[in-house]
């Protein structure tokens, strides 16, 4: 088996070349469910790499620790994948791999997500893959290379750290950046006190990032308002947003949910919750995640 790029371009034909830290999620999922010994790291990045439409993560090699550390999604085109770039633009929000793979045939591109992303902000569609291999290349890079992806020396070379990763223009810190501007946003408003603002962002963010993993179940936050489908829904609405908290209090046994008695009376009777919760809707994707571009 080549292992300089030949790998890739194998299976945007539909083959599934056998290499060691590629794992297929028709594998990973062969009987609707994942492999009982498997971790559950490995399998969050799973079931994330399977909402995606990946067909195949591949992880580094495990080394002193048993995490195992995703290092790229792969997903094959033929010619179904339509409109990569809102993909691209939440693979990059995610933050967890650093590179993704859309394999063709005849051709592979790499998209950098743990970079400054490469699609601009203002225009949505456009995009543009960092790399591309084709059958007919001469392959001089890297990342094309399993054997130094797979083992990690592939980030041994400053250089190529320097193409493929960014700490300032990443989506960790754009997220740090979006959360500061929603909570100045927030507090030019004057909605809620201080303290019980910042607290209600954090749960809000909190919520959101477990709606999007799925934790909870079709019907749960329609138990605390009709007709309610996520925590955005019940959040306007005082009194079932104090009761959602204290079910959420109970149910993650975790003081983040806790409120005192006076900030239960002020949520309760709060005529800020509507343009709080309007706020926050319009930085928050449909996933559940913060507008970062």
């Amino acid at each position: 088996m080549e292992l300089d790029g030949g790998w890739l371009l194998e299976i945007g034909t539909g083959k599934q070349p056998s290499l060691a830290g590629l794992t297929y999620l028709s594998d990973f999922f062969a009987n609707g469910m994942p492999p009982g010994d498997a971790s559950p790291d490995a399998v969050s990045v799973m079931e994330r790499a399977r909402d995606f439409g990946a067909v195949a993560v591949f992880f580094e090699a495990s080394r002193e620790t048993t995490v195992s550390v995703p290092l790229a999604l792969i997903f094959r085109d033929d010619g179904s994948l339509n409109d990569f770039s809102i993909l691209h633009k939440r693979l990059w929000s995610w933050g967890a791999v650093p590179l993704a793979y859309v394999s063709s045939p005849g051709s592979v591109l790499l998209y950098r997500c743990a970079h400054g992303p490469d699609f601009n902000k203002s225009l949505d569609g456009t995009y543009r893959p960092f790399d591309i291999l084709k059958a007919t290349s001469t392959i001089d890079q890297a990342w094309w290379n399993a054997e130094q992806l797979r083992n990690g020396t592939l980030w041994d070379d400053p250089a190529i750290c320097d193409q493929l990763l960014s700490k300032e223009d990443s989506a960790p810190r754009s997220l740090i950046n979006a959360v500061k501007e929603l909570y100045a946003s927030l507090s030019d408003q004057g909605l809620l006190q201080a303290h019980l603002r910042r607290k209600l962002l954090i749960i809000t963010l909190l919520v959101a990032y477990l709606e999007d993993r799925k934790v909870f179940e079709p019907d749960f936050f329609s138990k605390f308002h009709e007709g309610a489908s996520r925590f955005l829904d019940v959040l306007p609405n005082g009194p079932a947003l104090v009761n959602l908290l204290s079910t959420l209090e109970s149910r993650f046994n975790g003081q983040v949910f806790a409120l005192s008695d006076d900030d239960k009376e002020l949520l309760k009777t709060s005529a800020n919750l509507s343009a709080f919760a309007n706020l926050v809707n319009k930085k928050l994707t449909p996933s559940g995640q913060l507008t970062l571009w």
